[in-house]
């Protein structure tokens, strides 16, 4: 399974702390939560990098993905 289309044509990912809002539109969306404290998150060649404040990076390649 991969992101649906949606997810990356809308492009809005909101973070708080550990959890990552990816948004489908302006009233849908999944909750990531994430092992540590979330530093950045963006969209790369259809997944989804999480850049956590140790440095680490996971990448979600769908909404299913544990990293």
């Amino acid at each position: 399974m991969s992101w649906d289309r949606r997810f990356e044509k809308f492009g809005a990912v909101k973070v708080h702390l550990n959890i990552v809002k990816v948004y489908r539109d302006y009233y849908n969306y999944i909750t990531i939560k994430t092992p540590d404290v979330v530093q950045s998150a963006v969209w790369l060649n259809h997944a989804l990098n999480v850049t956590l404040a140790n440095g680490k990076v996971i990448q979600y390649k769908d909404p299913s993905d544990n990293g």
